[in-house]
């Protein structure tokens, strides 16, 4: 069974640590600590993914953002050269421009 590792040493608490295969020639495309996970391509939720992040699923709420302060945001930008498509909740509607 193949398996992957993280350099020798392991992991370096809050320090992202490149994930690899068992004998550390190949690099992939996630790094890991004790408190994050970063993606250097496309991550993809469900599917095989074509976008940066791809969510796929018959849910019908496959995305939940909660946040424990008094209020909760989603930032979402357009670099201004295209045509932008905002977010609509109950509430409000979201849209910046950069």
């Amino acid at each position: 069974m193949a398996s992957l590792t993280l350099p020798d040493g392991g992991g370096q608490t809050t320090n992202l640590v490149a994930v690899t295969d068992g004998d550390g020639g190949t690099i992939f495309a996630i790094e890991l600590s004790s408190d994050k996970v970063y993606c250097s391509g496309q991550l993809g939720i469900g599917k095989s993914p074509t976008n940066p992040l791809d969510i796929y699923s018959s849910d019908i709420t496959p995305v939940k953002i909660e946040s424990t302060g008094a209020t909760c945001g989603i930032d979402i930008r357009s670099d201004g050269s295209t045509n932008f498509i905002g977010l609509v909740t109950n509430d409000n509607v979201f849209m910046l421009y950069t």
